[in-house]
């Protein structure tokens, strides 16, 4: 069995990767070297940020650590269940567990606030302290966010999922620009980075909906509708569902304002379809009250054509 040094070193080499491209902000050089000589483990929560930013997925690779916490790790998928149902309230709970562990890491830490700040809020990204609390969730281990927004950048699950939700933030409170950099920074990123398929699959479409939605919005249509045909894409090709129908409702919306009003239709109905049968009920309405509103048309005409 490889150790966890043994595969990070193996890793970054064949990337030709620096190190510090590799522990910047999660470990110090010396730690992290230690790491790939193999004279020091690292804990589960370090070489799982640490595997995320090499592109690998660390449930893969578990196994070459011994030392683990594992109610730590059960409880965080739990919690991650939780906010894709929307149940907060059970998130809480969970979330309760975790702090009870006191888990002194920054990745850890890192995680908790994140997690916290999502429950608080609710869904609504202009909630109190929601941006200026994912800033900071996301300098424990990405210090100088706004410097690496112009340069290359390695990133994990966690800080990606929290840059999304800082551009969500800037987008509610009406900075779109600012939202859309940062869509095209993490779009770049996984145009251009090697990592395992399961990892752009689940966050690629998350990334074309929001900015085709809001490259949209700011009447940026032509580059709005070049990002849903990619999103269209990876659903395609990673069988990714879960957000498929709303791509396409984006393409739609596109396509009717650039004045092809037929072809916004015929897409607004497979729209509609997918939402249908993959039981989004919300998107349903939303997609028929579009209908009714762009094309007056009610839920007998989508059905009889």
């Amino acid at each position: 069995m490889y150790s966890p040094g043994y595969l990070l070193k193996k890793w970054r080499e064949e990337k030709h990767y620096k190190q510090e491209q590799i522990f910047d902000g999660i470990c110090s050089k010396s730690m992290y070297s230690k790491y790939e000589h193999g004279t020091q483990i690292p804990s589960r929560y370090t070489f799982e940020a640490l595997c995320e930013r090499l592109g690998k997925e660390y449930h893969l690779y578990a196994h070459t650590i011994v030392d683990s916490n594992h109610e730590y790790f059960e409880l965080k998928y739990e919690i991650r269940e939780c906010l894709i149902n929307r149940d907060y309230e059970k998130g809480a709970v969970l979330l309760a567990e975790i702090e009870k562990l006191k888990l002194k890491e920054k990745i850890c830490r890192q995680f908790i606030l994140f997690i916290k700040t999502l429950i608080e809020a609710k869904g609504n990204y202009k909630h109190p302290n929601f941006l200026s609390n994912m800033n900071f969730a996301l300098s424990l281990t990405a210090p100088k966010f706004e410097e690496r927004l112009l340069q290359f950048s390695l990133y994990s699950f966690d800080e990606i999922n929290i840059l999304v939700n800082i551009a969500l933030a800037y987008a509610a409170i009406g900075d779109a620009p600012k939202a859309i950099a940062i869509f095209y920074h993490i779009k770049e990123y996984f145009d251009n980075v090697p990592m395992d398929a399961k990892c752009k699959g689940y966050f690629y479409p998350i990334i074309c909906y929001n900015l085709s939605k809001y490259l949209g919005l700011e009447h940026r249509y032509n580059e709005a509708l070049e990002i849903c045909d990619l999103g269209i894409k990876c659903c395609i090709e990673y069988d990714k569902l879960y957000i498929f129908a709303e791509i396409i409702y984006n393409k739609s919306y596109v396509q009717y304002e650039l004045g092809y009003e037929d072809l916004a239709l015929q897409t607004l109905r497979k729209s509609y379809y997918i939402s249908l049968a993959t039981g989004n009920e919300l998107m349903t309405n939303h997609i028929l009250a579009r209908l009714e509103k762009n094309h007056g048309l009610n839920i007998s005409n989508v059905i009889s054509v």
